[in-house]
């Protein structure tokens, strides 16, 4: 692991003890995804919402469809899963229109939309 690394979750875990909450365990998060989860818990100590937007990228993968999270919640999904990207529970059958739905209807804080990439 880089020093860089290293240094953001020391940082992260030092604004998550002022907050209270548990620390994070150096895992799988990317640096973007650290520093990112570091600005949103800068946000809520000082009492402020989030300016970094939760989102929600599917794509089709060989056998189904893979949610790709990005923003504040992709470190959790991160650290959890050993990357933003997990695969659903559609299979490759379901339309892209009815994913979009069903995991929107499940993550209503999120913008859920196709990955165009």
């Amino acid at each position: 692991m880089s020093a860089n690394r290293q240094d953001l979750y020391a940082a992260l875990n030092m604004i998550r003890r002022q907050r209270r909450l548990p620390e994070c365990a150096i895992g799988h998060a990317s640096e973007v995804e650290l520093r990112t989860a570091i600005e949103h818990e800068m946000d809520a100590l000082a009492g402020k919402p989030s300016r970094i937007p939760n989102e929600i990228l599917i794509h089709l993968g060989e056998t189904g469809w893979l949610a790709t999270y990005t923003g504040p919640h992709a470190f959790e999904i991160s650290e959890l899963f050993d990357g933003p990207t997990i695969p659903t529970a559609y299979t490759a059958h379901a339309s892209r229109e009815f994913v979009i739905a069903e995991i929107q209807k499940r993550n209503p804080g999120a913008v859920v939309r196709n990955w165009i990439g």
